[in-house]
């Protein structure tokens, strides 16, 4: 079962997918099922904050350990404080943490809601109000797949087979019920929470299975049968998580090395989005999304000062997004300004340098 858990695709994914706050917190959540089922309280209730530190829908996961202790018959302090503690953090990250930050622009993922709110309480409120309306975007096919492609590397019905499954549920809940597709892209940041509770809950879905039906079917593999299924289940879904043109060197790479090769420190860059890291140690260095209203989840800049950054590298092989798609409009906005330059043309790679630099400020 640990060789399953490190290959299920959510799991295996961290290490081939950009680094993401809610990565950290998957140790903590992990460390809060194990104190929880060892009746541990103290050190559950240390890795219970610090599980919550890893994004701001954490809280209802913790939450979720009231429901569980109600379900299994705990004591009132293992019902009681996870839900105290998640109703305190929710309250210190959605009206301390996130105005004072965000400032003017609000919580801007909250249009993830869609119509079911424009604050995450109108959205709790709806969910609890009017259940059908959350049911009723639940039901498309691409909800159904996502389902299938988690459920599938666990034999489908081991997580549902334990009380364990609804500390799965607020998370799951929420991939399922935003309008966002990338919620429920495996390989993908939103899945990790996801992915170790269905995996704890399988474990104690596999005891459980085997303790009802034992002498009733004899065909039912046992424990070890169950575990080594899902273990070769996991590893077999390899094709949700692994893609080998993400190690094949690209036919433009050398075009981008010698674009790379021409911006000098300390200038101000505009930069396609896969080449960030490369000058991530440069005081200003921008991707066209960053000057895109579309973009509602950006620090949206000016569309004039885009026309002031010193250095600007168009990818027009860029394909990742593609809203982001370098256009000839684009090309031809540069090409066409005074004070700007044609310095690189090569692989549909263009380099810009401006003729004078400005200072700029956010």
């Amino acid at each position: 079962m640990t060789i399953g858990f490190l290959f299920y695709p959510t799991i295996v994914t961290n290490h081939v997918n950009q680094i993401h706050w809610e990565y950290w917190a998957l140790p903590y959540v992990v460390a809060a099922v194990y104190f929880y089922n060892e009746h541990r309280f103290g050190p559950f209730a240390l890795f219970a904050v610090l599980a919550m530190t890893g994004q701001e829908s954490s809280p209802l996961t913790v939450a979720a350990f009231g429901i569980y202790g109600a379900i299994c018959r705990r004591p009132a302090k293992w019902i009681l404080t996870p839900i105290l503690m998640a109703l305190v953090y929710g309250v210190l990250v959605f009206k301390v943490a996130i105005p004072h930050f965000a400032g003017d622009r609000g919580y801007v993922v909250a249009h993830y809601f869609g119509d079911l709110g424009n604050t995450p309480g109108e959205f709790i409120k709806t969910c609890l109000t009017q259940p059908w309306r959350p049911l009723g975007q639940v039901w498309n096919l691409d909800r159904a797949i996502y389902l299938l492609q988690l459920l599938q590397p666990l034999l489908w019905i081991l997580p549902l087979c334990a009380p364990e499954f609804v500390l799965v549920l607020p998370s799951l809940g929420i991939n399922l019920i935003v309008n966002e597709p990338g919620f429920r892209v495996i390989a993908w940041h939103y899945n990790p929470t996801v992915g170790a509770l269905l995996c704890v809950a399988t474990l104690f879905g596999i005891r459980q299975l085997v303790k009802r039906c034992d002498g009733r079917w004899g065909w039912l593999p046992g424990t070890f049968g169950l575990a080594f299924a899902v273990c070769a289940l996991c590893i077999s879904s390899w094709m949700l998580w692994f893609n080998l043109n993400d190690y094949q060197a690209r036919p433009d790479g050398d075009a981008l090395r010698k674009a790379e090769s021409l911006v000098p420190p300390h200038k101000s860059i505009l930069s396609p989005i896969t080449m960030m890291a490369r000058f991530a140690d440069r005081p200003i260095v921008l991707p066209l999304m960053q000057f895109d209203p579309r973009h509602v989840m950006s620090d949206l800049w000016s569309r004039e000062k885009l026309y002031t950054l010193d250095y600007i590298i168009l990818d027009g092989n860029e394909r990742r997004f593609s809203m982001e798609v370098i256009t000839r409009d684009i090309v031809m906005s540069f090409y066409t300004n005074s004070n700007y330059v044609l310095i690189f043309n090569e692989d549909n790679v263009f380099v810009f340098r401006r003729r004078e630099s400005v200072l700029l400020t956010p």
